[in-house]
């Protein structure tokens, strides 16, 4: 066991829940004492030693102590545990102090600043959002904004409230990997988390719902992220995503699920799914998320199909729309009921059938030295056609 020295260990925060911050300096903590009946919190908890003002109880050396307070057999016990009491610094006193502060929502306010941060002194930024597809007027009715190290994705509630705001990196001005440095030293350096939330309120939530309790249809494609359903929004194609759900794969069915439950009293209420559309990334991980995704929702749905291009088309739906593909010639030509494999004909088995003759597939898209075959147009409609059916606008 590693030495180290006893006096560096607060005994007053064995006394305190994980996480709460024990009095400024040597100040005793005072609790009610277990050794007579206490209506006054008589036993003052020092950093080293306990003290009874109400009994005779007294112990004078930090390891029995620790040991009283942790309940264990002696202070050898408390010894091997005493690391986690070491005396906090000031700068851990101050995030305690942050942490235990009640984090406020954000609020419309919020999402108008990082809008004009985004429109002006970041403006040159809006490229990155175009580069992913996104037009001006998407990124306008979405509300898109940026702090200056993140761009800023606001999440609205089916009324348009705020409920949280998504922060993705900028790596072009923050990088990927943030560096942690003792004095002139470089201890490490920490990847940068792709995406966070707003401190405090960065529950999983269905995105955009204000967009999608006012559509009509009764499909809907599932995505990966903020962006890429905005993506399909803005080519008039209803899709949602869990906002904050890496890694878990059902919970985008989980809030659909409550979602529907929450409406079901409406008399003009949004309709009911009938066909979900797998829309995943095409990497490993992103085929393992899918395919976990994918075999729930068939025993969810009546319909579902699984949209499975070749990974060197594009690693999500954003990067294969921008090579010129519309979500209608992926569907139709990469939608299946069932799993996939590379030696499959690339004829989706959702009941489409893709261009054979060489006539049919001859559309070129050249960019540079490279050039792309583009499936037409399909002849047969993708799930809007197929399943969308009219219905009373909503009450206003």
């Amino acid at each position: 066991m590693a030495r180290y020295d006893i006096k560096t260990v607060d005994i007053r925060r064995a006394a305190l829940p994980e996480g709460a911050i024990p009095p400024y300096g040597t100040n005793p903590l005072l609790i009610k004492c277990p050794k007579h009946q206490d209506d006054s919190e008589s036993l003052a908890i020092y950093p080293d030693h306990i003290h009874c003002m109400g009994c005779p109880f007294r112990i004078q050396k930090r390891m029995d102590a620790l040991a009283f307070l942790l309940k264990l057999p002696s202070w050898k016990e408390a010894l091997a545990v005493a690391p986690k009491y070491k005396f906090l610094t000031e700068t851990e006193r101050q995030a305690a102090k942050q942490k235990e502060k009640p984090r406020r929502a954000p609020t419309m306010r919020d999402v108008e600043i990082y809008e004009g941060i985004l429109s002006d002194i970041c403006a040159d930024r809006i490229e990155w959002f175009h580069s992913r597809g996104l037009s001006d007027e998407t990124i306008r009715t979405a509300r898109l904004g940026h702090n200056g190290a993140a761009f800023v994705i606001p999440v609205f509630d089916a009324k348009l409230n705020v409920v949280t705001l998504r922060y993705r990196n900028d790596e072009e001005i923050c990088g990927r990997y943030e560096d942690e440095w003792e004095g002139d030293e470089l201890v490490k350096a920490k990847k940068i988390p792709k995406y966070r939330g707003w401190t405090g309120c960065n529950e999983a939530t269905l995105y955009p719902a204000w967009k999608f309790e006012r559509d009509r249809s009764d499909y809907v494609v599932l995505v990966e992220g903020e962006l890429d359903a905005l993506l399909l929004w803005q080519h008039g194609v209803p899709a949602v995503t869990a906002t904050n759900g890496a890694k878990k794969q059902g919970l985008v069915l989980d809030l659909l699920s409550a979602f529907f439950q929450r409406i079901g009293h409406l008399a003009r209420r949004r309709p009911s799914l009938r066909r979900v559309v797998i829309c995943g990334d095409r990497d490993e991980p992103g085929i393992v998320a899918a395919r976990k995704l994918f075999e729930r929702a068939k025993q969810e749905y009546a319909e579902v199909v699984w949209l499975q291009w070749p990974a060197e088309l594009g690693k999500d739906i954003s990067e294969v729309m921008q090579k010129g593909y519309t979500f209608e010639q992926i569907y139709e030509q990469y939608g299946f009921d069932e799993e996939s494999t590379p030696s499959e004909s690339s004829t989706g088995s959702a009941g489409h059938d893709a261009p054979t003759s060489s006539a049919e597939a001859t559309d070129t898209k050249t960019d540079g030295n490279v050039s792309e075959q583009i499936s037409p147009s399909p002849r047969r409609a993708y799930p809007g056609g197929l399943y969308s059916r009219e219905y009373l606008p909503l009450a206003s």
